[in-house]
């Protein structure tokens, strides 16, 4: 079998440098059709990803509880537990009461508040799972560390109520910190029945998530009769659905109608080529040749030639939004792309493989 395949791969070569012009008509076709996917298509899906990055950024995945007033308003490590089951959750944790801390080595030095984080995951905010949740340990983004005169992550911060050291372990994640570009001061901690919880926060899976995990959690916590608040971003959440849908829909009918196009004549000039070179295929039927071995060698030229003219498309189109400053579509657009492309390619070779295999021998070689 492999070696069948080899002999085919290698006639198919053969007989694509015999045609070198048409092989390379084809091949631009294809790599036009995916050069202008990109440059339009393309171009507007990186478009639309940068948008929904930005949104994203703005925290729609995003669920805050809030801890209430009244009686029966205080958040506890049940509801914690009772919340964070839900499917569709990618992250939660609680967050302690905030406390001002200064450095320990400059104690008329600024403050910042330090916020207890309490969580299984840490990751996401770039904390080590091996790290310490003594409630002694903290970490800083590096506003924090400019605010109280930090050169380096070392050293300690002091509570200024209390007088009790935090050891600094390490910086935040800029990705993941409560507000971006604020100092921010994280004291990992173990969540237990005497921990003071003033919200639990939770990260949706996707922006869609959110109204229905909002109306869960809300039903668990019994939030209403309680006093607790929940906040989402659902206005931010619901913009980015609407813009997602708005930006992809627009690009699918163009991709359908270049490809569409590039199909047909793919596939009329293969059938052109075929019937051009009807005397070849009469005359490899005539020394033996089956009808299925002639549908091959078609399809096989028709195979190499898509892979060709998919990687340039797709390299020349990448290159040109890059040297413009355009943004990049994801690499599985890219790839999705070029699929399609061979896709194309192939099922254009279709009709002229029938064509070819359908010749009969004696009346082609009578052909002057």
């Amino acid at each position: 079998m492999i070696r069948r395949i080899q002999a085919i791969s290698l006639e198919c070569l053969a007989m694509i440098r015999g045609q070198w012009v048409i092989s390379l008509v084809v091949v631009l076709l294809i790599a036009g059709s995916c050069t202008t996917v990109v440059l339009t298509t393309g171009r507007t899906a990186g478009t639309a990803q940068s948008v929904l990055d930005s949104l994203d950024a703005a925290g729609t995945r995003a669920i805050t509880v809030k801890a209430g007033s009244g009686d029966g308003g205080a958040l506890t490590p049940t509801d914690v537990r009772s919340v964070e089951v839900f499917e569709g959750i990618d992250w939660s944790g609680a967050l302690g009461k905030p406390v001002e801390v200064r450095n320990s080595a400059i104690p008329s030095g600024a403050r910042v508040a330090a916020r207890p984080v309490f969580a299984e995951d840490l990751s996401p905010f770039g904390i080590e799972p091996s790290a310490r949740r003594d409630g002694r340990t903290a970490y800083l983004n590096a506003a924090a560390l400019h605010e109280l005169s930090f050169t380096a992550p070392s050293g300690a911060v002091e509570n200024q109520r209390t007088g009790i050291d935090y050891s600094v372990a390490g910086t935040l994640s800029e990705e993941f910190v409560f507000e971006s570009g604020k100092p921010t001061i994280v004291i990992p901690g173990m969540l237990d029945a005497e921990s003071r919880i003033e919200a639990i926060v939770l990260i949706a899976h996707a922006p869609s998530h959110v109204k229905d995990l909002t109306e869960a959690i809300a039903g668990a916590l019994d939030a209403g009769p309680r006093g607790l608040k929940i906040e989402t971003s659902a206005q931010i959440a619901e913009l980015r659905g609407a813009v997602e849908e708005r930006l992809s829909a627009g690009g699918q009918a163009l991709v359908a109608g270049t490809f569409a196009l590039t199909s047909l004549l793919v596939a009329s000039v293969q059938i052109g080529l075929v019937l051009l070179r009807r005397r070849d295929y009469g005359r490899r039927r005539a020394l033996g040749a089956t009808r299925s071995l002639i549908g091959q060698l078609v399809l096989g030229q028709s195979a190499m030639l898509s892979i060709l003219g998919a990687c340039f498309g797709v390299a020349i189109g990448s290159v040109i939004l890059g040297i413009s400053g355009q943004p990049l579509p994801s690499a599985d657009f890219l790839g999705a792309l070029a699929l399609l492309a061979f896709m194309t390619g192939v099922s254009s070779g279709v009709a002229p493989a029938w064509i070819a295999s359908r010749r009969d021998p004696i009346r082609e070689l009578r052909v002057p």
